[in-house]
């Protein structure tokens, strides 16, 4: 059972910090417990048998200072327990494992903003030029040992690929870095990296590194190739990051040091001093760890898959530690993760609190200098404040568990309070409190994070809030352009703004969350059939081979007659969109007004011999909506030069011109047309074949001059856009950058006559709830015939949709991705911030649970209230330990998706699901694992 721990402010002085009152401390597993002491080899103190006599100790078990009701662990000489579960150990200088908070704060922790000349650092310069250079040198001569100047080189080789790797969903590499070892070629360390990039992405992602153990590391085999273990399993960090469009990556320091005393004599410490014992002030393994990470931090610089400037890191335990040090060191890891990181990390020395600086003060983690500070804490010129300091004013994310005193979560806390300071003076913010949160409180509002988690020795229930915390500092790939069908990737091209001014361009977008799409062409003539065979429907004149002469004969049926967009405009209205985008020009050529550059256009070469673009903008805007335009750059099947695309030209016709005169004779032309005279909201390209950033620069240098206009992805030429654009498919997940999902009715965008395969209503909702919950926006397509009239099954399920929003809306406008990856059984979710700092979260169910009981898995936050959009019936909820569990109505009042809204006083609080997704209604655990110093 937990009981809640109140504290007591910290008072202005550090000095004066007062113990806190530790009621009923949680029960500490001990299952699998590995403390420092647990190898024979390990260069730990340890007191048993003739070490004890030769240390002037008593045995532990005849030590009066032996804490009472401790039961010795009769595989581990030097390991207890309490009638809690506590762990307790003996250092080499004889002092016991304390949990008593009355005994926690001896000593005041050393002032982060003084000089060693008694100097108080007011500003930044003095901070970066003075302060902060001698924080370093104490921590590498005092504590972790300095890092050689003449390490050797790093040669990267890939040695495995695989393109289709977690199902499809990402690129997996392996690649090792081959340390020269000619100085010693006794030790052979290297590099082992595993990397996976999401398979769709748009260009180059942010990655968070992970630094895990490998051959050599903590209960692992000491040699070895690099691991094979089992990609990671959905539910799980990777997946996670995979699901926002980032990517994952893992650093194995085993191979870079060995995780035990022994190996000294080998890894890079070995090789650089060949086999020698260390000097005082020599490197620990903490430090090679940290060494070799910014070694793979060098190739991640030269990965094109990878944006380097966006590469976080992140360590569980001992890798916390390293993972600390490590952004300390190197300031290109942009964000850190450092989980349950304690003593020799993120946990203050100082506080004598379950793991303490004795008992690792011989550790070969460690300086040789540092054991001298077994016993004198307080002659420690640093601590762990100090080390999270270093960081700053990057954001860093700390976390410690209730069921883990030995890490002393309390410690961490006090640490990053000690560092807050330094975040504020570099224009930061810090925790915001000084007293130690509830569990399960996330303080990550400012760039200095912590939470303490309801749980063991895990950093796998605190991943979703890191994602939610980073995802604030790295955004959107900015490196390379997608590559794609005829086209390589090429550097990005983006406007010339802040992220702040791109997303206030986007500010109405990312609210709209549905469009209505319109593909109108001469296509609509032949009705995707061409000789009596059943063909296509806008690719036929491409599908069939249709001779230029013959298609354009088409164009005189193509009578618009029953066109009334007035009518269309009052549909889209009714069906709850808030935007249209028509295809002006689509690959055939033909434009839907009248242009000065081709004759091939509605005005004088239709049946319906007028403008179909300008009413339809008037009308459109009349109802209070946003208008696009449609057009097909790079593939034009009828100008002059337009026919390169993907296929061989089929009609001499198309043969006549270059595709560099089309782009600057007609369709450049044509885009400043449209621009001019219609002004779009959207201007939405397709296809990019050939189009280099030679080809693209004029457009491109066109739509900026219009700053209000945004464009999607399809440009080409390195041209990122306002928003990626995902064709006839879901994605699993958001990734922050806007997205539009582009999907049919039927099969067809363009109208087939035989095309009968009409999506349900249902499954239109549904689909809608789906993209949503991802942050996304779904434009559905309507393709009407050359009269001008939209199908009649299109207008009913369009009206059905709009009578769904009409109840519904709130859950869908203006809202973000819901939090839960992956989706659950029962349906999806999406939330909105509130001005007050709290949130609501809209939970779309598809699925109705029989036992009239939803769990939301792993929401930890209590709801205030709850309610059934349709009717506004109560809705109310319990928390249990899997989650928040919702009582609801016997019967769902909506056969498509029913909506309930719960209301939460801040940011809701959610654990990860475990490794696969349990069917709805299922209860879901929490997974703790064992603690690893």
């Amino acid at each position: 059972m937990l009981f809640t721990r109140r504290a007591r402010a910290l008072s202005a002085n550090v000095s004066n910090w007062q113990p806190w009152l530790a009621g009923g401390m949680s029960l500490f597993l001990l299952a699998g417990l590995a403390l420092e002491v647990g190898s024979a080899q390990t260069t730990q103190p340890t007191t048993s048998g003739a070490e004890s006599t030769r240390s002037g100790l008593p045995p532990p078990a005849d030590d009066p200072n032996r804490p009472p009701g401790i039961k010795q662990n009769p595989t581990r000489p030097n390991s207890w327990s309490d009638a809690q579960g506590r762990a307790y150990q003996r250092s080499g200088v004889g002092s016991w494992t304390n949990y008593d908070e009355s005994k926690a704060n001896p000593y005041p922790i050393p002032d982060a903003l003084r000089l060693k000349n008694g100097q108080i650092v007011n500003d930044a310069k003095t901070w970066w030029t003075k302060r902060r250079p001698e924080i370093l040198n104490d921590f590498l001569t005092e504590m972790y040992g300095r890092i050689p100047q003449d390490t050797p080189s790093v040669k990267w080789e890939v040695t495995a690929t695989d393109t289709s790797a977690a199902g499809g969903l990402a690129i997996m590499k392996k690649v090792v870095g081959h340390i020269d070892n000619s100085r010693y070629p006794k030790a052979n360390p290297s590099i082992n990296i595993t990397l996976y990039t999401p398979s769709n992405a748009a260009g180059a992602v942010p990655i968070i590194v992970v630094v895990v153990a490998g051959p050599g590391g903590y209960g692992a085999p000491r040699t070895g190739a690099p691991t094979t273990d089992p990609p990671p399993s959905p539910g799980s960090a990777m997946y996670q990051l995979l699901a926002i469009g980032w990517g994952y990556a893992t650093v194995e320091v085993g191979p870079i040091q060995n995780d035990y005393g022994g190996g000294l004599s080998s890894g890079i410490i070995g090789l650089m001093a060949a086999g020698q014992p260390r000097k005082s002030d020599d490197w620990g393994v903490l430090c090679a760890w940290a060494w070799g990470l910014s070694r793979a931090m060098d190739y991640f610089e030269t990965d094109n898959s990878i944006d380097a400037r966006r590469v976080g890191i992140e360590g569980h335990s001992r890798y916390g530690k390293a993972a600390l040090l490590a952004a300390a060191l190197d300031q290109r890891f942009a964000i850190v993760f450092a989980s349950c990181a304690g003593e020799g990390g993120s946990k203050l020395s100082r506080r004598n609190y379950g793991q303490t600086l004795d008992n690792i003060a011989s550790s070969y983690w460690m300086a040789v200098n540092f054991k001298k500070y077994a016993g004198h804490w307080n002659d420690l010129p640093v601590d762990a404040h100090e080390l999270i300091a270093l960081v700053a004013p990057r954001p860093i994310f700390i976390t410690g568990g209730t069921l883990d005193p030995w890490s002393d979560p309390r410690g961490e806390f006090l640490a990053a309070v000690g560092a807050g300071p330094v975040y504020r003076l570099l224009g930061k913010k810090d925790l915001g409190i000084t007293e130690m949160p509830a569990p399960d409180v996330s303080l990550i509002s400012g760039e200095l994070a912590y939470r303490y988690h309801a749980g063991a020795h895990t950093d796998t229930i605190d991943w979703p809030i890191f994602l939610q915390f980073a995802q604030r500092y790295l955004h959107a790939p900015r490196a390379m352009a997608p590559a794609s069908a005829g086209n390589p990737a090429y550097p990005a091209v983006v406007r010339d703004e802040t992220p702040q001014q791109q997303e206030a361009r986007l500010k109405w977008f990312r609210e709209a969350r549905f469009g209505l799409f319109i593909h109108w062409g001469v296509y609509a003539v032949p009705a995707g059939s061409w000789h009596g065979k059943s063909i296509s429907a806008e690719w036929i004149m491409n599908a069939a081979k249709i001779p230029v002469a013959d298609y354009k004969a088409l164009a005189k049926q193509f009578t618009a007659s029953k066109y009334d967009p007035t009518a269309w405009a009052a549909m889209a209205k009714d069906a709850g969109v808030k935007y249209v985008v028509i295809t002006a020009k689509h690959h055939e050529g033909f434009a839907l007004f009248d242009s000065a550059y081709s004759d091939w256009n509605a005005v004088k070469a239709s049946g319906a011999k007028r403008d179909l673009i300008q009413p339809l903008a008037d009308a459109v805007r009349a109802q209070g909506l946003k208008f696009g335009c449609y057009y097909s750059q790079s593939q034009d099947w009828v100008n002059p030069g337009g026919g390169e695309g993907n296929t061989p030209p089929w009609d001499e016709q198309q043969k006549k011109g270059s595709f560099d005169e089309y782009l600057s004779n007609i369709a450049l032309p044509q885009v400043r047309e449209i621009i001019d005279k219609f002004h779009p909201d959207i201007l939405w390209w397709d296809t990019e074949y050939h189009m280099t950033p030679e080809r693209a620069r004029p457009f491109f240098d066109l739509v900026c001059s219009y700053p209000n206009m945004l464009i999607n992805s399809r440009l080409g030429g390195g041209v990122l856009g306002d928003f990626r654009t995902s064709e006839q498919h879901i994605p699993a997940a958001g990734s922050g950058r806007a997205l539009e999902v582009n999907m049919t009715i039927n099969n067809s965008w363009g109208y087939r006559s035989d095309d009968l395969n009409w999506k349900s209503s249902q499954r239109l909702i549904r689909n809608l709830s789906d993209i949503a919950s991802k942050g996304a926006n779904y434009l559905l397509n309507v393709g009407p015939n050359a009269e001008g009239e939209i199908p009649a099954p299109e207008v009913e399920r369009l009206q059905a949709m709009g009578k769904w929003l009409a109840t519904n809306g709130e859950a869908i406008y203006a809202t973000e991705a819901g939090p839960f990856v992956p989706s659950p059984a029962w349906g999806r979710a999406t939330q909105k911030s509130k001005p007050d700092g709290g949130t609501t979260l809209y939970v779309h169910v598809s699925n109705w649970p029989t036992d009239q009981t939803l769990l939301l898995p792993g929401v930890k936050s209590a709801a205030l209230s709850g309610r059934m959009l349709v009717d506004g019936a109560a809705v109310s909820s319990t928390s249990t330990p899997d989650g928040l569990l919702v009582t609801l109505p016997n019967t769902a009042p909506d056969p498509d998706v029913s909506v309930f809204q719960l209301e939460f006083a801040g940011p809701i609080q959610i654990e990860p699901p475990p490794a696969t997704q349990p069917a709805a209604g299922a209860r879901i655990g929490t997974r703790n694992a064992a603690p690893t110093p």
